[in-house]
């Protein structure tokens, strides 16, 4: 999956976000053999070496008028299989 392909599903998932560009931060995990052994972390369930993270945000003004900023983020494996989303309430 590209990047225009994780924004196409957030789209899909939350049409009010349609249109807005993502930051996106690059992370790199770095916890060795050892640390997950310790953590109890099979090597079948381990935690990617490197994955992205895209954030969207957006400023909604709500029939009251109070205005607040809604947040999704998807967090997106190297191989860009989403691999969980979050949102702000």
């Amino acid at each position: 999956m590209n990047r225009e392909n994780i924004k196409k599903e957030i789209f899909n998932k939350f049409p009010e976000f349609l249109g807005i560009e993502p930051t996106v931060r690059i992370i790199k995990s770095d916890l060795n053999v050892t640390l997950k052994k310790k953590l109890g972390i099979s090597s079948t369930k381990s935690i990617p070496e490197n994955y992205s993270i895209f954030t969207f945000r957006k400023t909604i003004t709500a029939s009251n008028g109070f205005v607040f900023e809604k947040i999704v983020r998807a967090t997106v494996s190297v191989k860009g299989k989403i691999i969980k989303i979050t949102q702000s309430r």
